[in-house]
């Protein structure tokens, strides 16, 4: 239990964003489309490290210092953190419907690495060794920036490239030119912070890294 302690705050939300993803607002269960288009359950999360009882540095974590941090994992039965055991593309709605109720719930940031889900979400960002769970900092936080980063990621994902994701990274915009992507490298966003296949979502205005319709979208217009 040396890593279970959070502000008041931290904890009523996410007991309060807990009650909320099992069930609707008229009792009934919560479900999300499966790979077959149907509607399923969704599963229960789990909160994993917060901070210590006193805060302070909790190793290997650079957060998880005032109570305001908690991680959110996976299960066997779990498929929220997608992308450590991807079952179909189609958990990732589970995913995104659990970072929409954080963020009304009042989480100020989110952390995971799913560019399917930073795009839509704009309180979500990348981070280094996000791929396989859920991040979130709740009102309070004093450590790390308030403002979004706008870094995405593919990296770790386990169905990348292989063409099961329509929203997947293809090419990036990378020292002038446009490149296939590569969820493995570091050379488009260097840094301890950014992890492998880290790239900056937009280059002032325009987006920096493309699905496969949108670089051929792209190209469409541009020979017009």
């Amino acid at each position: 239990m040396a890593g279970c302690w959070g502000t008041k705050s931290q904890i009523e939300i996410l007991k309060s964003i807990g009650d909320k993803w099992l069930s609707n607002d008229d009792g009934s269960p919560r479900t999300v489309l499966d790979e077959d288009g149907k509607q399923k359950r969704v599963e229960p999360f789990c909160i994993g490290n917060s901070s210590g009882i006193n805060g302070g540095a909790m190793r290997p974590h650079s957060s998880h210092r005032d109570g305001t941090g908690a991680d959110l994992n996976q299960s066997d039965s779990n498929p929220i953190c997608n992308t450590l055991a991807f079952r179909s593309v189609f958990d990732r709605n589970q995913t995104d419907e659990l970072c929409e109720l954080l963020i009304n719930g009042g989480m100020e940031r989110i952390i995971f690495n799913c560019h399917y889900i930073i795009k839509r979400r704009e309180r979500v960002q990348e981070m280094v060794s996000h791929h396989h769970h859920i991040h979130c900092d709740g009102p309070g936080l004093t450590r790390g920036p308030m403002r979004q980063l706008r870094f995405t990621s593919c990296g770790g994902c386990n169905i990348w490239g292989e063409g099961k994701c329509p929203d997947e990274i293809y090419k990036v915009f990378h020292r002038g030119e446009w490149v296939e992507y590569d969820n493995t490298t570091t050379n488009y966003a260097p840094g301890d912070s950014r992890g492998r296949g880290a790239v900056r979502l937009f280059e002032g205005s325009d987006l920096n890294a493309l699905t496969k319709a949108e670089w051929e979208e792209m190209n469409d217009n541009n020979t017009e």
